[in-house]
């Protein structure tokens, strides 16, 4: 992968709100490519799994993007977490109140 074609990927994965996954593997990329997808890993809070097999980085940087997707994957999971525990407290006091039908 050329550098524009880095840069333009790191920035793909820093302002995507919706991308979850991502297979890179198999694209030749250098270390300075997984250097900046983990820079714009470190701007995503989205993205829980990258493929990065079979590139030609260390696996101190395939570790490190590693690192951030565990993150991201423990934060979407508890945000999820915090928003179910919302909704039963939301349907928990809408059917305190309202009146037994039989």
């Amino acid at each position: 992968m050329e550098f524009d074609a880095a840069t333009t990927t790191r920035q793909i994965v820093a302002t995507s709100t919706a991308l979850r996954n991502l297979d890179l593997s198999c694209n030749l990329l250098s270390e300075e490519a997984g250097r900046l997808l983990r820079e714009g890993l470190q701007q995503n809070g989205t993205l829980q799994s990258l493929d990065l097999r079979q590139n030609q980085m260390s696996l101190d940087t395939v570790a490190a993007v590693d690192e951030v997707c565990k993150r991201n994957q423990l934060e979407y999971d508890k945000q999820r977490r915090d928003v179910r525990e919302k909704l039963r407290a939301l349907a928990k006091a809408n059917t305190a109140g309202a009146p037994a039908y039989a």
